[in-house]
């Protein structure tokens, strides 16, 4: 069975790593996507890994994922996992008491929940309401899924997996010539999808954006402060800040900086983390990725066709694509096997087209 996976981010870089090293029956193929001049979600995001989420199925992805990187030494170096803490700032105690008691069966001694007073004293935290409550782990902290995504790539060869030249179109000859072709390239998924007559299957883009900030005083750990919108991590001299992006349908290689966006910023870190004294100018990183109106990094299939996407990670892949790749992995494994040969292995061009 030839499997292509069209997209060598993050995203379809692990999906490809979970079949190869699981499914050795399989002739794959990954064709690096027409990202080349382009910044990429992998290479703009900030990387921030936890184990709470506040959708049901994303934390259990976000959970697993934690769990396998922690028990090992070589995803946390492919990854280069540093390890700072989080905070998850909510007001929604239910889901926060009941996320934390997921987390502490699977990383124990990790997680507390913390109130109001707690986030003021510890983290410095300002402005909060009534109700707000704290979901704060200890092994949580960041990854680089840039160099992820390279320290995977170097593998797959070892693994059999050929890694053909970029393309730009489902229909180019190489990727029509699989049996099952998998479409993870993030915020270029859908566009790829319409280019081929393709419905997008739910699939939006979105712009992405966040400021690295020479900053002294309270430093917070990894954060999101879901009151407000804020969220930001540490890095060497300073904070990693951003605010949700109302860019939607943006094409992605249009993104451009906003830099209202990052005077709001600014304005927010200065009333939600007083003790947080920013200096000078960000440098801005702005990137879009690939949102989905059901939420969540997933294998979907596209109607009754051969095509799949893998994508939807809205943004915050990075914490859940080591779970969600092994899961979709699993799950295309399966839809191979139990699928006939009409509906797989005897596909046209002209079908795979979209005609």
């Amino acid at each position: 069975m030839r499997v292509g996976i069209l997209g060598d981010g993050i995203a379809g870089t692990l999906l490809t790593w979970q079949l190869a090293r699981t499914h050795q029956d399989l002739d794959l193929t990954l064709f690096p996507g027409p990202t080349v001049g382009h910044l990429t979600a992998s290479a703009a995001s900030g990387g921030l890994v936890r184990g709470f989420e506040v959708d049901p199925r994303s934390r259990a992805h976000a959970t697993a994922a934690l769990t396998e990187l922690l028990a090992s030494s070589t995803l946390r170096r492919w990854s280069r996992y540093t390890e700072t803490g989080s905070v998850y700032v909510l007001t929604n105690g239910r889901t926060a008491a009941d996320g934390a008691d997921e987390l502490d069966r699977s990383v124990r001694d990790s997680v507390e929940l913390v109130d109001g007073p707690a986030l003021r004293a510890r983290y410095g935290f300002e402005g909060l309401t009534a109700h707000v409550v704290g979901v704060a782990e200890r092994r949580a902290g960041y990854v680089s899924p840039a160099h992820w995504r390279d320290a995977v790539l170097a593998e797959l060869g070892g693994l059999g997996v050929t890694v053909a030249a970029p393309v730009s179109a489902l229909a180019a000859g190489p990727v029509a010539a699989c049996d099952v072709v998998v479409v993870a390239a993030g915020a270029w998924t859908a566009p790829l999808l319409a280019a081929a007559g393709f419905p997008a299957g739910g699939l939006r883009t979105k712009t992405i954006q966040y400021g690295v900030y020479p900053a002294s005083g309270l430093l917070p750990p990894c954060f999101v402060d879901e009151t407000s919108g804020l969220y930001g991590r540490p890095v060497p001299g300073g904070m990693l800040l951003g605010l949700p992006t109302e860019g939607w349908d943006v094409a992605p290689e249009d993104v451009r900086v906003d830099t209202g966006l990052a005077d709001e910023v600014g304005a927010a870190s200065t009333l939600r983390l007083p003790g947080l004294r920013l200096a000078g100018r960000p440098r801005l990183v702005a990137a879009t990725d690939s949102y989905h109106d059901t939420p969540g990094l997933r294998l979907r299939r596209v109607g009754a066709t051969h095509v799949y996407t893998f994508a939807g990670g809205s943004g915050g892949a990075a914490k859940t694509v080591l779970a969600a790749s092994a899961e979709a992995a699993g799950h295309l494994v399966r839809g191979l096997r139990s699928s006939t040969t009409t509906t797989i292995g005897t596909t046209t061009g002209d079908d795979f087209r979209g005609n």
